[in-house]
């Protein structure tokens, strides 16, 4: 009963404050707001020396026009003036400024420049314009269709885009490459012999023949089909991830360690130097090949 009681006699003091003067741009705004003050006060004019009333906090109100910090306010039809500092705009949206953005004062003076793609917030709209504020709260007013809801690229954005885009091409180029080249190197060692105590290129085990054809193209293998399978530089894959040129490892003997490595030429295909065969070969991942695949590491 109090509140609507306080409410009628702000309304009847509102009435009372018709602005005669005016501190508004030509073009009047309308940005809804709510009192944030228990201490906020009404007044006549657009200064504290002339008569007010005090009004309740939560109060909502239209701002039609500010300036100086000072907003003209509308409640119910009746108006006056209010500090900035008092009100809490209810339609505050982030937005972006398009391009270079112009901003104006109250008066339609130019006051700043927005940079493309600089943030502020929509408190409402003029007539042709918009007012914002920035995040420290001083107000201005930029023309509509001049700010977007989502932050544009900037130029340099785009070139630094575009050329993390072509590193990433030439480094997959460069990779596919050195792929083909170790392949094809695996390729023409097919049939040479397998031998516990190697002697590459004339001789090889599972292990020191992975690392002879990557070694080729620049990457580095550890000695053994164990210590390339626990190798923790390159990236370790499961069997429904592999691509070519990913090192195979298996535990043939079923006793949980990797004691086989090969190299994976895709399609369900694989190159080895193969103890049971005694020479360099092509095998296909059969069911009993893949019941002993442990992982794979993808070096490329």
């Amino acid at each position: 009963m109090l509140l609507q009681k306080t409410k009628r006699f702000v309304s009847a003091l509102l009435v009372a404050f018709l602005l005669i003067t005016c501190v508004a741009p030509a073009a009047s705004a309308s940005v809804a707001a709510k009192v944030c003050s228990s201490s906020a006060r009404a007044y006549r004019s657009a200064s504290k020396s002339s008569s007010s009333l005090k009004v309740p906090k939560n109060l909502s109100v239209s701002i039609t026009a500010i300036a100086g910090g000072w907003a003209k306010v509308s409640c119910k039809g009746a108006s006056a003036y209010m500090p900035m500092s008092s009100l809490t705009p209810t339609s505050k949206t982030k937005k972006y400024a398009a391009s270079s953005v112009s901003v104006y004062n109250s008066s339609g003076k130019k006051q700043g420049t927005l940079s493309k793609g600089s943030a502020v917030y929509q408190l409402g709209t003029i007539n042709g314009y918009v007012c914002v504020s920035n995040s420290s709260g001083s107000v201005g007013y930029v023309k509509s269709g001049s700010l977007t809801s989502s932050k544009p690229s900037s130029s340099a954005a785009k070139k630094a885009a575009l050329k993390k885009a072509v590193t990433k091409v030439k480094k997959a180029t460069v990779a596919t490459s050195k792929v083909d080249r170790a392949l094809s190197l695996a390729k023409q060692l097919l049939g040479r012999r397998y031998a516990l105590s190697d002697n590459p290129p004339s001789t090889f085990n599972c292990s020191s023949f992975v690392q002879y054809c990557l070694g080729k193209v620049g990457i580095s293998m550890k000695g053994t089909a164990a210590s390339q399978a626990a190798d923790g530089r390159y990236a370790k894959v499961g069997y429904s991830q592999l691509k070519k040129g990913d090192v195979l490892f298996f535990d043939t003997s079923g006793n949980g360690k990797v004691d086989h490595s090969a190299i994976y030429l895709g399609g369900g295909k694989f190159i080895e130097a193969s103890h049971n065969a005694g020479k360099v070969q092509i095998n296909t991942m059969t069911s009993w090949y893949k019941s002993h695949f442990k992982w794979a590491r993808r070096p490329f």
